[in-house]
């Protein structure tokens, strides 16, 4: 469809609102939109000329820009409609911008980063350029001595000692070599991170960083430990290591098989899980076999394998003898959770058979029953009887056997018996045995103590050391 028009056309209000010439879509891809100048008529006529006007600014504002605009593609849905971008644009002065590359003709020309891309052109001259002035360009791979000449003015005095590698100003060679005065290793920039490396050949075995972050100066063997030395005496030319760093983190203090001492003039800290994000940490003592032998937890509980020696003697020793049992030097330390008490049973026997042991009556039986209350000991809490001490009138050699009933059943003598027998070992007058820990009892029951003397005793007083556990 064609639109002719013989004048000039105008779009849009007087006003600042976009106005835009727009082909309608089709129902596949796009269809062009042309503008061009009239085509000539005739025999040799020229072309007529395609005008693109930005508008004229009035006053001192400038003019208004020539810009192109398309869609990339590649970045919206199938069916989604693209978003139109400026790809280029021609200001009022003239001055071109591209968002891409320019190619002239098939080579490419500048990329869209600026960068020329074209090969060296061999058809340029650099001695025929303006400017150029032979004086500022010597090559230094010929011998120019007798062109160039560099004026004196221009050499500083030479203080430097020029000889040995300075003298060539060549790398350092092999072999040892003496600074005087200070090395200073720097960084090209203000954050930067300097660094001395050691290599054996071309590996990295370690290094010495100052680090940025943190301010952090890194002494790291990457292959082995680290070893701080030192002189083993004052002004000895020796050096011993104290302080090792073991792969893996272990930190080893003092010299092989000899002694370490850390001191400080203040206060000492040790402190374990710094940062507060673990449960039952602790600090583990251990011997030379890696087994532990004492720990301090986080809450101050101290746990001990052995014994506590108090002074510098070993003549107080505090140690564990069972459970919730404290003993210095092997006698047992009264809590106040439990106490002991003596029981006393006196009477008259020359026989040889087996009775039981009166309280606060004189005669002995031979067996027990419920009602045999002169036989028997109540128990007002749990416990265990520790020691048994016999006293005889007779003289004669003797062992005396007792073993312990509960609650007056002695029906199965085997079965019903608590404990080991206890067998007060040879003696004349007197005698004293200690109960295995199996002497235990309840609260609420009834001891009695079956006796048998291997000779006659006559008059005889037995005492029963008990055990009381109040907890109970």
């Amino acid at each position: 469809m064609a639109v002719n028009f013989y004048s000039d056309i105008s779009i849009g209000s007087n006003d600042t609102a976009e106005a835009t010439i727009t082909r309608l879509a089709s129902g596949t891809s796009g269809g062009p939109l042309s503008v061009k100048g009239g085509d000539a008529s005739g025999s040799n006529k020229l072309g007529g000329n395609l005008n693109l006007y930005g508008g004229a600014g009035r006053g001192a504002p400038a003019g208004g820009s020539i810009k192109f605009f398309s869609t990339p593609g590649g970045t919206e849905s199938s069916g989604v409609l693209g978003t139109h971008v400026e790809i280029a644009g021609l200001d009022s002065v003239g001055n071109l911008q591209v968002d891409g590359g320019i190619t002239t003709g098939s080579t490419s020309f500048v990329n869209s980063s600026g960068v020329i891309q074209v090969a060296t052109q061999g058809t340029i001259d650099h001695d025929s350029l303006a400017n150029f002035v032979a004086a500022e360009h010597y090559r230094w791979d010929t011998d120019i001595s007798s062109t160039a000449t560099i004026n004196a003015a221009n050499i500083p005095t030479l203080n430097q000692d020029t000889t040995g590698n300075a003298d060539t100003a060549t790398a350092l060679t092999t072999g040892d070599k003496t600074i005087t005065g200070h090395l200073d290793i720097k960084s090209s920039s203000a954050s930067g991170s300097p660094l001395i490396r050691f290599n054996q050949t071309t590996t990295r075995r370690g290094f010495i960083q100052m680090a940025d972050t943190n301010n952090n100066l890194r002494v790291a063997s990457e292959y082995g430990s680290v070893s701080l030395e030192a002189a083993a005496t004052e002004d000895s030319d020796s050096d011993t290591s104290y302080i090792r760093i073991q792969p893996g983190g272990t930190v080893e203090i003092g010299a092989v098989d000899g002694d370490a001492t850390i001191a400080t003039d203040g206060n000492m800290t040790f402190r374990i899980d710094a940062d507060n994000d673990e449960t039952s940490q602790k600090f583990a003592f251990q011997n030379n076999a890696s087994t532990e032998v004492a720990s301090l937890d986080e809450s101050g509980n101290l746990s001990l394998d052995g014994g506590i020696e108090l002074g510098h003697a070993s003549d107080t020793t505090i140690s564990r003898s069972a459970a919730g049992t404290v003993t210095i030097e092997g006698k047992t330390i009264a809590t106040t959770n439990k106490t002991v008490a003596f029981f006393n049973s006196s009477f008259f026997n020359s026989s040889t058979s087996a009775f039981y042991a009166p309280f606060n009556y004189l005669f002995e039986q031979t067996s027990l029953s419920t009602a045999s209350y002169f036989a028997m000991i109540s128990a007002p809490y749990d416990g265990r009887v520790l020691k048994v001490s016999s006293r005889t009138q007779s003289s004669s050699n003797k062992t005396t056997t007792v073993e312990m009933y509960l609650n007056g059943d002695d029906s199965d003598l085997t079965n019903d018996q608590v404990g080991t027998d206890l067998v007060i070992g040879t003696y004349t007058s007197g005698g004293t045995g200690t109960c295995a820990a199996d002497w235990v009892f309840s609260a609420g029951d009834a001891l009695s103590f079956r006796v048998t003397n291997s000779a006659s005793g006559s008059g005889q007083v037995l005492t029963f050391v008990i055990e009381f556990d109040l907890d109970t």
